[in-house]
C-alpha cells in the first residue's frame, strides 16, 4: 500500500508544470531610499496647484476649485506622505503583476525604478508591447535601456528624470543627480533620413560606436560629423561624454565633385554644360 501510495503521489507532481513549482509571485515594496528619491523629483507643496496636484505630485481629493489656497485643499506632510504612500501601494501592485507575468525576477532597483517612472507616467507600459517593455523583457542594459526609457514621451523636459530612473534601474544608484555617463546627441541626416527618432541617449561610461546609419536616395552615406559642411574631414565613430548635447551631421557622396576631400554638391545643370 505504502509503495503504491508513492507511485500514485509521484505521477500526481509529474503532472504539474515545472513552472507552477518554481514560479511565485512578485511581493516587493518600493523602498524608503526611492520614495525619499521621489520625494525630492517631486517637492512638497502645501496646497493643490490648478490641475489638481497636492503635496508630493498625489490627486487634491477636496472638491471646488484647485489652486485657489482654500483650507480644505491645504495638506501637511504627513498627509503627503501618507497619500504619496497609497498611491505607491498601488504601483508595486502593478509592476510585481507584470513581473510576475512575464516571468521576472526584478531586483529592488528595478522595481523601484519602474514604480518612479509609473508614478510620473502612468503604467500603460505594463500591457501590450512596446520599447521599453521589450528593454525590460530582454534585460537590455546600457544606451539600450536608457534609450527605450527617454523615448517614453520625448520630451526633453523630462529627460534627466528619465535619467535618474535608468541609473537607478541599471546601476542601482539612488539620487537626483543625471549621472554625468549619460548623454543625449542629436542627428541631422543632411537632407537624409534615418530609422527612428533624431535624438540618442548613451551611456558612455564607456565609449560606445555611433551605430546609427542614415539612407539618401542616389547617394552614399559617408558617415557623421561634428562640422556641418564635414570640411574639417574628422568623421565621428564613437560618442564619448565630451559629444553631450552636439549634434552630428550626415556627410553624402553622390552627385558630387571631390575637391580636397571635401565634397560639394554640383547641379547636374553644370555638369551637363561643361
Amino acid at each position: 500500500r505504502l509503495v503504491c501510495l508513492l507511485l500514485t503521489l509521484l505521477m500526481l507532481v509529474s503532472l504539474v508544470p515545472a513552472t507552477a513549482l518554481t514560479a511565485s509571485a512578485a511581493t516587493l515594496k518600493t523602498s524608503e531610499k526611492a520614495i525619499t528619491v521621489l520625494k525630492q523629483l517631486e517637492s512638497y507643496s502645501g496646497s493643490c496647484d490648478a490641475n489638481g496636484y497636492t503635496g508630493y505630485g498625489t490627486r487634491c481629493t477636496a472638491k471646488g476649485d484647485h489652486g485657489k489656497g482654500d483650507e480644505k485643499h491645504k495638506i501637511t506632510q504627513a498627509e503627503a506622505d501618507a497619500a504619496l504612500r497609497k498611491e505607491l501601494e498601488e504601483l508595486d501592485k502593478a509592476v510585481n503583476s507584470f513581473a510576475s507575468k512575464k516571468g521576472l525576477n526584478l531586483n529592488q532597483q528595478k522595481h523601484d525604478a519602474m514604480v518612479l517612472f509609473s508614478f510620473a507616467n502612468g503604467t500603460a507600459w505594463v500591457n501590450g508591447t512596446g520599447d521599453l517593455q521589450a528593454a525590460i523583457t530582454s534585460g537590455a542594459t546600457g544606451s539600450k535601456f536608457l534609450n527605450a526609457i527617454c523615448w517614453w514621451n520625448r520630451d526633453p523636459v523630462d529627460d534627466q528624470r528619465r535619467m535618474v530612473e535608468a541609473n537607478m534601474y541599471l546601476n542601482g544608484v539612488y539620487s537626483i543627480s543625471k549621472p554625468a555617463q549619460f548623454i543625449m546627441i542629436k542627428l541631422d541626416a543632411k537632407g537624409g533620413s534615418i530609422s527612428g527618432a533624431d535624438t540618442r541617449y548613451y551611456d558612455t561610461a564607456k565609449a560606445q560606436p555611433i551605430d546609427v546609419v542614415a539612407s539618401n536616395s542616389g547617394k552614399i552615406f559617408m558617415g557623421w560629423y561634428l562640422d556641418p559642411d564635414a570640411k574639417d574631414g574628422k568623421m565621428v565613430t564613437q560618442i564619448d561624454q565630451s559629444m553631450a548635447g552636439k549634434t552630428l551631421y550626415a556627410r553624402w557622396q553622390g552627385n558630387y565633385n571631390n575637391v580636397n576631400s571635401v565634397y560639394y554638391q554640383v547641379p547636374v545643370s553644370d555638369l551637363a554644360s561643361k
